[in-house]
């Protein structure tokens, strides 16, 4: 059994736990985690969900870089430090022991962290060192602060100290959203982050070297974007729209300019999703992960007929998509379907084709726990997305 020493306490390390501080959807959050490292074959012994996120213990030593690189959902990687018996003298130790400059900045999150770290900057200074405290209520100021080369961004949790090793790029991800050269803001675009969500759950018991994707709603390209990023060797994308189509190419190409190691296969090509057999072998494609058609944009002025008219219609494009993915899936594939639900003032219209999804041999699998589908919505938003996991028996 190994003693490790750490704020000049000694503890008996048994296993290192990491904590993942969730986005604002963190059963999503936390479902693509489990599919993530079901994929990466990583083992976890222990999970605690609190307050500041998840707190995971693995079986073996996390890359929290490499993690960050792979999520979507994720806002930080953090690594336990310690156990606190004092947490204001301990916190204070371990910022002196590990800060090489005269001025030491910090940041701390947590339960009562305003307070702790008062306490702390007051016990620095007290000890004749000149301290800021940075109060990183975002991802941005950490990064622009280096707060993560510091080792100075800590939260406070579970009676343990964490160290964030790791946060979302959210350069990057702003550059995949805004800065492509591809757009149609009018019809909406699936965002990136709920993008490379949608893909993790689609290729969480793949060897991505070797699978089929398709999209067959392709859009923008944003979910065959995410694919490529994270390895899928063979891409396939549709969609209806001829602009659609045109814009997935370039924003494929813009994607793999940035990043060129990146030895993907990628086909798009314009098809109505009913038709896709004709483009494609039958048994041919692994993953399915798409966002639909989600129809006509909203302005929250559609009256309950209009609604209503608008999932029946709805209704049938899926199943018929359904149908479609029964021809080309192989046995055992999946299909990360989105459903939408639309707001009008406080009832919910929901979009009723699972029941019929279901008779044609898909079955729904739990995305987290028994949860067989997530929610992802936005304040303000009068559309919501049901996110299902289907696999073909």
């Amino acid at each position: 059994m190994q003693v490790r020493f750490l704020l000049g306490v000694p503890r008996v390390n048994k296993n290192m736990k990491y904590l993942f501080e969730l986005g604002r959807h963190p059963k999503l959050s936390r479902a693509e985690i489990e599919h993530v490292f079901l994929r990466l074959h990583i083992q976890i012994q222990d999970t605690m969900l609190t307050p500041d996120g998840l707190i995971i213990t693995p079986s073996a030593p996390l890359d929290p870089n490499y993690l960050m690189s792979q999520l979507g959902g994720t806002i930080k990687i953090a690594e336990e430090m310690a156990e606190l018996k004092n947490p204001t003298t301990d916190i204070a130790d371990y910022l002196i022991a590990t800060t090489p400059t005269t001025k030491i900045q910090f940041s701390l999150s947590g339960k009562d962290a305003r307070r702790i770290a008062m306490t702390v900057k007051k016990g620095l200074v007290s000890r004749e060192k000149s301290v800021r405290l940075i109060e990183a209520n975002n991802t941005a100021t950490i990064i622009h602060n280096n707060l993560i080369e510091r080792g100075a961004d800590l939260t406070f949790t579970n009676g343990s100290l964490f160290v964030t090793r790791a946060v979302q790029p959210i350069e990057e991800l702003s550059a995949r959203d805004y800065g492509r050269p591809g757009r149609d803001a009018r019809n909406g675009m699936l965002p990136p982050k709920l993008a490379r969500m949608v893909v993790n759950l689609g290729i969480s018991d793949c060897a991505i070297q070797k699978i089929k994707l398709l999209d067959p709603f392709c859009g923008s390209g944003t979910v065959l974007a995410e694919a490529l990023l994270v390895g899928v060797a063979n891409i396939v994308g549709s969609d209806l729209s001829d602009k659609a189509v045109s814009d997935s190419k370039k924003n494929i190409e813009w994607v793999r300019g940035e990043s060129s190691d990146k030895p993907t296969s990628v086909h798009i090509f314009q098809c109505d999703v009913k038709k896709i057999q004709t483009h494609l072998k039958p048994k041919s494609v692994d993953v399915i992960v798409t966002e639909p058609l989600l129809g006509s944009p909203l302005t929250g002025k559609e009256t309950r007929e209009q609604l209503q008219k608008q999932t029946r219609e709805l209704a049938t494009l899926y199943v018929d998509a359904f149908k479609t993915f029964q021809k080309i899936l192989k046995p055992g594939g999946t299909a990360v379907f989105i459903i939408p639900q639309f707001l009008h003032k406080n009832e919910w219209f929901k979009v009723g084709c699972v029941e019929e999804i279901k008779q044609l041999g898909f079955v729904p699998q739990p995305l987290t726990g028994s949860e067989l589908s997530l929610l992802y919505h936005r304040p303000g938003q009068f559309i919501a997305r049901n996110i299902w996991k289907f696999q073909l028996h």
